[in-house]
């Protein structure tokens, strides 16, 4: 799904070719449908979600021309959200998908059922350009951001909740707990509050704050702590804060790093973090706030860091042209897997079951590795301009790339297997222009006049 300035959003169709064992050969994308009505710039499209109470699918776009519109899939408009006064800016289902929350710059909220009635509208006490709103799960609240402010709303009668009206007009980002559904709010130089999202009420204030950073805090990925960086460059201080769920700040000396901390992670299981300052990281015991271990050996900036989905690796990123594969356990003296053959490296990531690696650089290619022996395995290449950032799905079965190209690209990946065939593809003139060469086809393993294309 796209959403443009030329009035119209596009749903688009991802096919995929298999062989017989289920391995992907090509990935096209197809134009599926055009949703054509707006009077003014697309600014939002978005799915509703499966639910077994809606078999079917909708979408919602929002636009400049101050309304929002429902469709299926097929492009047939459903239904028109008429009634905001300015931009619509951004709208979203409720999880059972029979709501629709709009946000707009006419400094309104308003919610919808799916059949185009007007259920509430929710007003802020003066003209703010609301950027985004969306429901929680249980749908009975509803947040919203306006650039530099956060609410939770009464979705049934469409009040704020009195604890925050005063209380969130001062801070600038807001981050949700993925686990128990708690905000942090705040502003990146000054202080920060956890708030209970389903009653609206404060439940701690982060002890001691006072970030100099410009990223907000985050939770880790089982809820359990909070982290914030903070650099000040002025006093030349630059650490890393972690605080519990209940907002105490825990008393450890994430400090040690001489110049400002480049990035930090939390590992999956919760136990350490790993920040990087210059052309080290660290990696630290969260409950107790010493030093686990000292990874060195980049000869320059370190960018990014990231743990494997078992915690059992960190992988680095560097300006030094290399991507390096740690282990967490203690042993200083462990020799790390170094992922050469690139420019600076801007980003790595692990795959969803660990064994592979992604890594973006600045030289417009993004590559593929085997963790375990630091092998490529593919490269992909067609951006023009550096790649600042590159994922696999959940499947694993699909990467997707962004660059300072202006562009994002879908790639299909290629299994061992995969790549095989098409080394035998490759050589098979050779063995067929070449008397005698059957020792050299028995070593390579590939079968005997069989031609096999494989399309990427």
């Amino acid at each position: 799904m796209t959403a443009s300035a030329d009035n119209t959003a596009k749903v688009w169709n991802i096919k995929e070719e298999k062989e017989k064992d289920g391995k992907v050969t090509k990935v096209t994308v197809e134009l599926s449908a055009t949703l054509k009505g707006h009077q003014g710039a697309v600014e939002y499209a978005t799915f509703s979600p499966n639910s077994p109470n809606n078999k079917r699918k909708r979408i919602v776009t929002t636009s400049a021309d101050n309304t929002a519109r429902i469709w299926d899939t097929d492009g047939n408009l459903l239904k028109t959200l008429a009634g905001h006064q300015d931009t619509v800016r951004n709208a979203n289902f409720s999880s059972d998908g029979n709501s629709i929350v709009t946000a707009s710059n006419d400094g309104k909220v308003k919610v919808w059922n799916i059949e185009d009635k007007l259920v509430k509208t929710f007003r802020y006490d003066s003209r703010r350009l609301v950027r985004n709103a969306a429901f929680n799960f249980e749908g009975n609240r509803i947040v919203t951001n306006t650039g530099n402010t956060a609410a939770v709303w009464n979705a049934s009668t469409g009040e704020q909740i009195s604890a925050l009206t005063k209380q969130l007009n001062k801070y600038s980002f807001s981050t949700i707990n993925p686990v128990i559904g708690n905000l942090i709010v705040g502003r990146s130089k000054g202080e920060a509050r956890i708030l209970n999202l389903s009653t609206g009420e404060p439940t701690t204030t982060l002890e001691k704050y006072n970030s100099r950073s410009d990223e907000p805090p985050y939770f880790s990925q089982d809820g359990k702590y909070v982290l914030a960086i903070s650099n000040d460059n002025r006093r030349k201080v630059y650490t890393v804060k972690v605080w519990n769920a209940r907002g105490r700040r825990i008393d450890t000396s994430f400090i040690g790093n001489s110049s400002p901390v480049t990035g930090a992670d939390f590992s999956p299981n919760g136990r350490y973090i790993v920040t990087a300052s210059d052309n080290t990281a660290k990696v630290w015991n969260v409950s107790t706030g010493k030093l686990h271990k000292t990874l060195k050996g980049h000869q320059s900036r370190i960018r990014h860091v990231a743990f494997s989905p078992d915690s059992r690796n960190i992988v680095t990123s560097s300006n030094d042209n290399t991507a390096r594969v740690w282990e967490t356990s203690t042993n200083n003296n462990s020799v790390p897997k170094i992922l050469r053959r690139q420019n600076r490296v801007t980003k790595s990531v692990f795959s969803p079951d660990g064994t592979e690696i992604l890594t973006a650089s600045t030289d417009t290619i993004a590559r593929r590795w085997d963790v375990e022996t630091g092998e490529l395995l593919q490269t992909f290449e067609g951006h023009h301009d550096f790649v600042r950032s590159a994922v696999f799905s959940p499947e694993a079965n699909q990467i997707v790339t962004a660059s300072d190209d202006f562009t994002a690209k879908l790639w299909s990946l290629e299994t061992v297997q995969q790549l095989q065939k098409r080394g035998c593809e490759l050589l098979e003139d050779y063995f067929q222009n070449h008397t005698n060469q059957e020792n050299e086809r028995n070593e390579t393993g590939c079968p005997q006049q069989q031609r096999i294309v494989i399309r990427d």
